[in-house]
């Protein structure tokens, strides 16, 4: 396996820094700086910043043969800990000062955790560039699914409301264009999966 270039390690590793330093911030939060400690926060924090350190030393050159599946742990772990630690501290913290929202916080967290799997993504389809084709057919077909919903549940509702005489053709118009919808969203989910399919090494 070829390890993933030098600046989307770098990156990587900046990301996962910064992560870390904030999850060891909140981990002292949650327990030193409150009245009553919030041990969920804290186990959740402990939790990403263990997987944190796993893609600092992704960026030092570790667990390239699985580059996609490393970056997927870690962005799940950092997204979907952070938002159970929101969830269980109430979305706040309260020092001597008074409450502090946490809603600034998962909102950086998610944006971190996105551009983590976003570079882990971009590692995978790069090794085939016939992946982007399949890519590209994903974005068509799913974006017409959406087009395709929305106008035909627009039609639907006009429809509905000049014939109000005519509700089952209404009904049906809403049907096709669900059954449209489906057909062309699973399109998209296979052509997806094709283009990943594609990036794999053996």
């Amino acid at each position: 396996m070829r390890m993933a270039s030098k600046p989307a390690r770098v990156f990587v590793g900046a990301i996962c820094g910064a992560v870390l330093l904030s999850a060891l911030a909140m981990i002292v939060a949650s327990t030193l700086l409150v009245a009553t400690p919030v041990w969920v926060l804290f186990g959740f924090e402990l939790v990403i910043a263990i997987a944190c350190v796993t893609g600092l030393q992704f960026a030092a050159g570790k667990y390239q043969d699985g580059q996609g599946l490393a970056m997927a742990c870690v962005a799940g772990t950092i997204a979907v800990g952070s938002f159970l630690g929101w969830l269980g501290s109430q979305h706040h913290i309260t020092t001597s000062r008074g409450d502090i929202s946490l809603n600034g916080w998962l909102l950086g967290r998610v944006a971190a955790a996105g551009a983590l799997g976003a570079v882990g993504a971009l590692l995978v389809l790069s090794r085939n560039p016939g992946s982007w084709a399949y890519v590209w057919k994903a974005a068509l077909t799913g974006g017409r699914s959406c087009c395709s919903r929305l106008s035909t549940c627009c039609g639907a509702r006009h429809h509905w409301r000049v014939h109000e005489h005519a509700r089952v053709g209404g009904g049906m118009i809403g049907t096709v264009g669900a059954i449209l919808a489906v057909v062309l969203i699973s399109a998209s989910v296979h052509c997806l999966v094709r283009a990943f399919e594609l990036g794999r090494t053996e």
